[in-house]
């Protein structure tokens, strides 16, 4: 029934987006020869891609990971009972949804500011990335207004690294920005199939949740290290389709 709500949204787009921008979308006798040229099999001989690809793994399984283990950990090693669990975790979620609206609005105003796009994205990523290393302190944490305030922080942080994951999406492609996100997004979930029991088999072994989610939140930082080596910065980034050279 909820997957089924997508049908609302399909209506809701048409209805509600300008049809000039509908047909924007769409080849015209002058861009036809660019945009045939722009295949999608050539975004895997960017680097770009392969980039995003090691971010958006390192984004979900510190996003994913916590929404797992986080219920188990409160509730079986932290002593929290059903109710508390539950509590805390609707202010985690909105905290999320604060820090994934916080980090787009502050990019928007760095470049406001004169900053170059693609250094206001980094800095909002790498900013995202400081919050969800605070994984580290959760096991060695007091149970209480430092635990939660930690755990508050890696929900802002976790959320707010997708919409840099996302706006450096739209980079790759604009022909075949459907199939970059879903390929991305799907190689990335395939992933987590793997990596599940593996982090289930460290809890079972240790007998601990901390060692995952102490440790999770660190691939964002690595994903941020791999932008800057691998991501062009704005002055040397290849021309793209839905670009003309200045």
């Amino acid at each position: 029934m909820i997957g089924s709500l997508g049908l609302v949204w399909i209506a809701l787009w048409f209805l509600t987006v300008p049809r000039a921008m509908l047909v924007a979308a769409h080849p015209t006798a002058n861009n036809q020869g660019t945009e045939r040229a722009a295949r999608f099999r050539e975004v895997f001989r960017d680097v770009r891609f392969w980039a995003l690809l090691a971010v958006v793994i390192g984004i979900d399984l510190t996003w994913h990971g916590y929404r797992t283990w986080l219920p188990l950990y409160l509730q079986e090693q932290r002593g929290y009972t059903l109710e508390q669990m539950s509590k805390f975790t609707t202010v985690y979620y909105i905290m999320a949804d604060v820090g994934s609206w916080t980090v787009g609005l502050l990019t928007l105003l760095f470049c406001r500011r004169g900053m170059r796009v693609h250094t206001s994205r980094l800095l909002a990523f790498g900013g995202s990335s400081g919050l969800t290393m605070m994984t580290v302190a959760v096991p060695f944490l007091p149970s209480g207004l430092w635990l939660e305030a930690a755990l508050l922080a890696v929900a802002f942080g976790a959320l707010g690294l997708f919409p840099t994951y996302f706006s450096l999406s739209q980079e790759l492609s604009a022909r075949h920005q459907g199939k970059v996100t879903g390929t991305l997004g799907a190689s990335a979930h395939l992933s987590l199939a793997v990596l599940y029991p593996i982090e289930g088999w460290v809890c079972d072994v240790t007998h601990s949740y901390e060692w995952v989610l102490g440790t999770i939140g660190l691939f964002p930082i690595l994903g941020f290290g791999i932008l800057i080596v691998l991501w062009p910065s704005d002055r040397n980034q290849p021309i793209t389709e839905n670009q003309t050279p200045q």
